[in-house]
């Protein structure tokens, strides 16, 4: 039975899906027409038995329902049943003609766009579940009295326990106030009493009867002789009993324990989507916290929620490649990489330097400590042999990176805060810059200041850089301070370029921030950046001193971190808006959207030496009062910003199509320039040549069931048919197309292939002949769709039915009478301002479902050719059902999206596999593995560009396990899974303290 019966205006079956899919996720069932009613059944009399089955009447009040001759029905059966009706408003509607059994009730509100949805979900499961036990029992008492009602069958009446537990609930019915025991209810019970009153008058009455027959009848046995058949009989017939007795006994175990895996089930559901819920409330500020919830969730219970949450964090920090342990107690300020790339320090506020592996990312021995305040600048030597490091503490010390000890004693010669620091070329030489306006040279041998510092003119130096030639030194500081007290603040940088020879300034100081700055020269000297708290990074071309362009700007707060790319292609900036971006240099444009992964402000980057990854410091965890109160590490991948997809370029500017062979070894890629492409779906590189002939764009390719042969259709109006072995074409092209050819489609049986046109008609053509066996001339679109296209032609997975998709319409071909056997029009499905062509045609493995794609996406009964439940809201040109028909992959605007089938919930969000402003994914083309239980997909796109995805959640959350670097805490496990024993979500890393 059904927890909750729904009542809805067809108006509202949108908002009526979202509230059935809410429900199911609090473990509620739900009976709703488009789902609940069979085949060929009488609507309205299921409608009626899914009520009286129901243990709540769900009414959706919106101005059509309320005017519903139907949902007054309903109403009018819920009630004559019991039911506990429970009213939601959907829409405002006139009070005055709502049904009185709905006015005089509690009303919950769901308005879209006015009301908490979540908050009406949970009170309505709390209506649901009080005093659910009397509900439930209400429900199965009410469905006996009916059956007994109909027929007046006493052998339905209630005996023995059933019959006292009954009368029980009778007796104390007075105190439930909902709902109350119905007529045919009262009805029933007192048949059942009088019925078992009668039958007990009858046994009194017998047994004295009974007695002298029974004198009688020994009387008469003495006198025969058949005492040993009377005893087998009755032998045999206590076997049966007994046998009868056995399987009764199993039938019972069988539904108790079914039901008690259904129930463990919903269990499981309920506590899946309780940590998605908590997932999604720290995703933005733990993300490592809310990657581990998501593992456990789907863990538990595998949910198109559970899957969708795993997907979004995964795609959610694009070039997050991993997050390095906390071990520093506060905020790391300052990071660097040594020049080989195998280790990097991390200093903080906590007084600490510690020594990573890069490549372990755990850290190297103890930290280092003789610093009394917190670090500011970190320096590696070119040679890698020695790390500076320097402090509030107003002094620097040098370390030996082999003893990891210091050399020496700490150098002193500022008087205030030393801010940066940094190593010449040849590093005989480390600048050091401080509050006190000065630049100090050092000498690295002997550890002593060289003569002449450099007096800087201003109110503190924040940040220098070194030229690569060894000859000056840029620093930033800050001329004119704004503000009062705690809030003052710089609004003047200023920007100086040091001779080292002479000690003296290279020009006049460069004045275009309107706060302080920090500087980093490019790798071969010729650019200067500089960013500033006025939320703006300027290049500057170091011979003349003149900015480069216009500034760059993205960042909505100050700028604080800032380096180049080992090539100097590329420009990394992090800023108190939590955001890191990349920037070309070449075109001082973003190259991607903002990095998002610190929870607070980005203190450092620093570029491994490889240009292939980078690294950051900031903020992990914000107090009450907003600062950061525990800092993070985590290591970017520039090259692959997405862990789920791979894509490579091919000769193609544009794939529009693509297929992989039946053995899942081979996937053919068509493009623009008429050439079609044979990968190996391994190596995932090119087979052979290229396969030309085409002289026009390709537009579909198919594999023969035998997948030795391959077909396509392209833009120059015909059909070709290809030996995927020796990369020819076989006999002649096949032409009878006046327009485009937009899909090819073998038979399963591969005697016949199927190809669609612009030409608004399909082609059938005998494969091992060659020629044309039937033209299907398609119905012309209705007034206003344009010329008839043909787009999409597919076969039924028995053969017999060829599926097409056109202008407005889906046409049914019976492959064997040759006729037409069922159309589907869709103009009046699609939303209003959108096309309806149908862009793509794909039938569910087993062939039960058909699915249509445009500017929706509509699931049909491959039997009854109607919907089956609402449309999906995605403008759809590609679809791929995954082998086991689980999952159907469509594009979305170009993006991927992938659909949980049963349940037909989008899972997670719309996908891409690139960050670029200007170049969006553009899928133009889709196929699933057939092999690997479709855990790869493949897609084409409008860049010339194959993209292998990754749709296994098992590998997704080992790729999150990979990035996370640790398990849970101890404190985290118990305030999430109380009571339970602690468990390693991540089995490669050890148990969180």
């Amino acid at each position: 039975m059904s927890h909750i019966f729904i009542s809805y205006s067809r108006k509202d079956i949108d908002f009526a899906d979202k509230i059935v899919q809410a429900l199911a996720e609090n473990a509620l069932d739900t009976w709703i027409d488009w789902k609940s009613i069979p085949k060929g059944e009488n609507w309205e009399h299921e409608i009626y038995r899914g009520i009286e089955q129901a243990d709540a009447f769900l009414f959706l009040i919106s101005p059509d329902s309320v005017a519903s001759v139907m949902c007054s029905k309903e109403i009018d059966h819920a009630v004559k049943n019991g039911k506990r009706i429970l009213p939601i408003v959907v829409r405002d509607a006139d009070p005055k003609i709502i049904h009185p059994e709905i006015s005089k009730r509690n009303w919950i509100f769901c308005r879209e766009g006015q009301d908490d949805f979540n908050k009406a979900i949970e009170e309505t499961r709390k209506t649901i579940r009080t005093d659910y036990e009397w509900l439930k029992y209400h429900t199965e008492l009410q469905v006996k009295a009916l059956k007994w009602e109909q027929k007046k069958d006493n052998s339905r009446l209630l005996r023995g326990k059933e019959l006292r537990e009954a009368e029980q609930q009778l007796a104390e019915v007075v105190a439930q106030e909902d709902p109350q025991l119905t007529k045919v209810q009262r009805e029933y019970i007192l048949a059942s009493q009088r019925s078992e009153v009668r039958q007990r008058r009858q046994i009194t009455t017998s047994l004295g009867f009974g007695l002298a027959i029974v004198a009688l009848l020994a009387i008469i046995a003495w006198n025969q002789r058949n005492n040993a058949l009377n005893s087998e009989a009755m032998a045999v017939a206590e076997a049966n009993a007994k046998a009868t007795a056995l399987a009764n006994e199993e039938s019972a175990r069988a539904t108790a324990q079914a039901e008690k895996e259904h129930a463990e089930e919903q269990a499981h559901i309920a506590r899946a989507g309780e940590l998605v819920a908590q997932a999604e409330a720290v995703r933005h500020i733990q993300p490592d916290l809310s990657s581990l919830l998501s593992i456990e969730a789907f863990r538990i219970a595998n949910t198109p929620r559970s899957i969708g949450l795993l997907l979004d964090t995964l795609q959610s920090t694009p070039r997050l490649f991993q997050y390095f342990p906390h071990i520093h107690t506060e905020v790391v300020t300052t990071i660097a990489i040594n020049p080989d790339g195998k280790l990097m320090a991390s200093g903080g506020s906590d007084n600490s330097i510690i020594i990573w592996d890069t490549e372990k990312r755990s850290p190297i021995g103890r930290p280092l400590r003789a610093h009394t305040s917190q670090i500011e600048s970190i320096a590696f030597s070119p040679d890698g042999n020695l790390l500076a490091s320097a402090s509030d503490d107003k002094s620097i010390i040098l370390w030996d990176m082999y003893t990891y000890k210091p050399l020496g004693t700490p150098l002193l010669g500022h008087i205030k805060a030393v801010t940066s620091i940094a190593f010449s070329p040849d590093g005989k030489i480390l600048v050091s810059a401080s509050s006190d306006n000065k630049i100090i040279l050092w000498d690295v041998v002997t550890r002593q200041p060289m003569p002449n510092p450099i007096d800087v003119k201003g109110l503190g130096i924040g940040s220098l850089s070194f030229s690569p030639d060894g000859k000056m030194v840029a620093s930033g500081s800050c001329a004119q301070l704004g503000g009062l007290g705690v809030s003052q603040h710089c609004t003047k940088g200023i920007i100086t370029f040091w001779n080292l020879e002479t000690r003296q300034p290279i020009g006049l100081p460069l004045t275009a921030h309107n706060g302080g700055v920090k500087v980093a020269f490019s790798p071969d000297g010729k650019i200067l950046a500089s960013a500033s708290d006025d939320k703006t990074i300027i290049l500057w071309d170091v011979a003349t001193h003149q900015p480069i362009g216009q500034p760059l700007s993205g960042h909505t707060d100050s700028v604080v971190a800032l380096t180049f790319s080992p090539d100097g292609k590329v420009l990394l900036s992090g800023g108190v808006d939590k955001t890191i971006i990349i920037w070309d240099v070449a075109s001082s444009q973003p190259v991607t959207q903002p990095l998002t992964g610190p929870n607070g402000w980005v203190y450092s980057i620093a570029f491994h030496p490889s240009g292939n990854s980078f690294f950051s410091s900031g903020c992990h965890e914000l107090d009450e009062r907003g600062f950061c109160r525990d800092s993070e590490i985590i290591q970017w991948d520039l090259n692959r910003p997405y862990l789920i997809s791979q894509t490579i370029q091919d000769d193609s500017s544009t794939n529009y199509t693509v297929a992989i062979s039946p053995d899942g070894k081979i996937l053919a890629s068509g493009g623009y320039y008429g050439d079609i492409i044979l990968w190996d779906m391994v190596s995932r590189k090119y087979i052979g040549d290229h396969l030309k002939g085409h002289t026009g764009p390709v537009e579909s390719v198919a594999f023969h069931p035998s997948g030795n042969v391959l077909a396509s259709g392209s833009r120059d109006k015909s059909v070709m048919i290809w030996d995927v072995v020796t990369h020819k074409i076989i006999g002649e092209p096949l032409i009878g197309h006046t327009e485009r050819v937009s899909s090819v489609a073998f038979s399963p049986d591969g005697k016949i292939l199927a190809s669609g046109g612009g030409d608004n008609s399909v082609i059938i053509w005998d494969v091992f002949e060659q020629k044309q066996l039937t033209r299907i001339l398609l119905a012309s679109p209705k007034a206003g769709l344009g010329q008839g296209w043909a787009r999409s032609v597919v076969f039924s997975p028995d053969g017999k039915t060829l599926a097409i998709g056109s202008s407005g319409l889906i046409t049914l071909w019976d492959m064997v009478t040759r006729t037409t056997i069922g159309e589907m029009d869709i103009t009046e499905m699609v939303y209003p301002g959108f096309t309806s062509q149908v862009a793509d045609l794909v039938y569910s493995p087993d062939g039960k479902i058909l699915v249509s794609s445009g500017s929706c996406i509509i699931f049909w009964d491959a039997e009854t050719r109607m919907p089956l439940g609402p449309r999906i809201k995605v403008i759809s040109r590609n679809l791929s059902f995954s082998p086991d028909g689980k999952i159907l992959a469509s594009d979305n605007l170009g993006d991927l999206t992938l659909i949980d089938v049963a349940s037909r919930l989008q899972i997670g969000q719309s996908v891409s596999d690139r960050e670029d402003y200007f170049k969006p994914l553009n899928i133009q083309s889709l196929a699933f593995s057939p092999i690997d239980g479709g855990q790869t997909l493949v897609s084409g796109n409008d860049y010339g560009e194959v993209t292998f995805w990754d749709i296994d959640p098992n590998s997704w959350i080992e790729k999150l396990c990979q990035r996370l670097g640790r398990n849970f805490t101890q404190t985290e496990w118990e305030q999430y899974f109380p009571g339970e024993e602690y468990r390693l979500t991540c089995h490669q890393w050890p148990a969180g303290e």
